[in-house]
């Protein structure tokens, strides 16, 4: 867990100098910061304003697991056992290094010479506005109230905003949120901070399908689409056709004529290599023949629970057959072979994967350096992904054993430009906005930059330790 903490701590240090900042040039002179010449200072309002938003950042998980978000068992807890640093100290370094890059990206912009435009103003007061209408009741006085729990006021959060505008403009203007970048400098972040791999999935579980009397799996009919094929009665009423397997199975006649089901289609039965019909035997003694399904060119239909695919457990026999299969693999997986890997990975899948048989040889891509976790149910899955194929070279696998079932990986050499490939688009850029490969590059490249400026910032570090991140309120809200 602390390994994944520091993950978290250093992904929000590295993509700040891109999120909502604070400078304060306001009538407060206890500067905690001054940029080089003194010309931009960061305020103890604004330093407390940066540290209840980092505040707000955590606390879900420190009260999730401590029970309350400032509890000294998480502060105080040490997080590297070599430097005996604790959350507590580290989060103030990551605080004072966020300020940091906040005024040096003051002074880089005054000195390029940018600046706001009236309507980009407006729109910052537009929003302070709608804060003291909807939080303060349309009084200033009461929203101040508000914020004051968290050590700023209403200035204070309008030159945050008018900061942040800055910071936005700074970096459109040097990167184009991307489209300045050369290719050359986008592989050499994209070698630097993602790894490839693909995967033999092999699960633990079984997927429900719809099942006739004897607890078989029912395939049905599709057309060239992959599209149910249906028998509409006189009634307008529709129901799907089943794909029986005529060529092996036989038919079951009934005086004149063969049985056949409620669409009209006569039905093919499972027979042994004697010709003789297979039964199914219920507790009770009772026999139904079994009916031949066309597994190759049927489909199955899925059953749903709750909005997802219902599963049901695998017995303790089929388990253990699973861990000989994957334990087959291993033997048969060679190191580097990529295309024979590619082979497993379709061979396998027509076994345990997708209805279609489609497969799954895709590359998927990871960021080492961003925590899935945050904002995906499956993330701590993902994480543990990421560390693990950075941990291999290119070419070696690992079996990962999950809730799921068993993950047989293998590291893969990156294909070249996969980030600007439309079939990889999803696996660069969120739709919800938590990972843009673009973005964070850009985030990379302005902190570089910026690393001049940082070095000429100085701090009062005794006004600094005033504001403690142990105890100061979290703000989730005000931004």
């Amino acid at each position: 867990m602390k390994k994944t903490f520091v993950r978290i701590i250093a992904a929000v240090l590295f993509i700040a100098v891109l999120l909502p900042a604070a400078v304060s040039c306001s009538t407060n002179n206890q500067a905690v910061m001054k940029s080089d010449g003194d010309k931009n200072i960061i305020s103890l309002a604004m330093y407390s304003l940066i540290a209840s938003l980092m505040k707000g950042s955590v606390a879900y998980y420190v009260r999730q697991n401590y029970g309350d978000y400032n509890s000294s068992n998480f502060w105080d807890a040490v997080i590297n056992g070599d430097t005996q640093i604790t959350y507590k100290e580290y989060y103030t370094t990551v605080i004072q290094d966020k300020a940091k890059y906040y005024l040096a990206a003051l002074s880089l912009f005054d000195e390029l010479g940018l600046s706001l435009a009236d309507n980009e103003i407006a729109s910052i007061d537009e929003e302070m506005a709608d804060f003291v209408k909807n939080d303060g009741d349309n009084s200033k006085s009461t929203f101040n109230a508000i914020l004051a729990k968290y050590g700023f006021n209403y200035d204070t959060l309008r030159e945050y905003k008018i900061f942040n505008a800055k910071l936005k403009k700074l970096s459109d203007s040097l990167y184009g949120g991307g489209d300045k970048i050369a290719d050359n400098v986008k592989q050499e972040y994209f070698e630097n901070h993602y790894v490839g791999f693909k995967q033999i999935m092999i699960p633990t579980y079984r997927y429900v399908y719809v099942r006739d009397e004897n607890g078989d799996d029912i395939y049905y009919r599709i057309d060239s689409n992959g599209n149910p094929v249906y028998y509409e009665r006189p009634n307008g009423e529709k129901s799907p056709r089943i794909a029986y397997d005529s060529e092996n199975g036989i038919r079951l006649s009934v005086g004149d004529t063969y049985n056949k089901d409620s669409n009209g289609d006569e039905i093919y039965y499972l027979v042994d290599a004697n010709g003789d019909y297979i039964y199914h035997e219920t507790a009770d003694g009772k026999k139904t023949p079994r009916k031949a399904y066309n597994t190759v060119a049927g489909k199955r239909q899925a059953v749903y629970e709750n909005g997802a695919q219902k599963t049901e457990s695998m017995s303790s026999e089929e388990l253990r057959q699973i861990k000989d299969n994957v334990e087959q693999i291993e033997t048969l997986i060679k190191k580097g072979d990529y295309d024979y890997f590619d082979d497993l990975i379709t061979l396998y899948d027509k076994s345990y994967g997708t209805e279609t048989g489609e497969s799954s040889t895709q590359m998927t891509y990871l960021d080492k350096d961003l925590v899935y976790t945050n904002f995906s149910n499956g993330g701590a899955l993902i994480d543990t992904f990421a560390e693990m194929v950075s941990e291999l070279s290119a070419g070696e696998y690992k079996v990962y054993k999950s809730d799921y079932g068993y993950h047989i990986i293998m590291r893969y050499e990156l294909e070249r430009g996969a980030f600007s490939k439309s079939e990889y688009s999803t696996q660069f850029v969120d739709s919800n906005g938590n990972f843009d490969f673009n973005k964070n590059l850009c985030s990379e490249l302005l902190m570089k930059r910026l690393a001049p400026y940082v070095e000429k910032v100085k701090v009062d570090k005794a006004l600094a330790d005033k504001v403690d991140i142990s105890t100061i309120k979290p703000n989730y809200n005000f931004y």
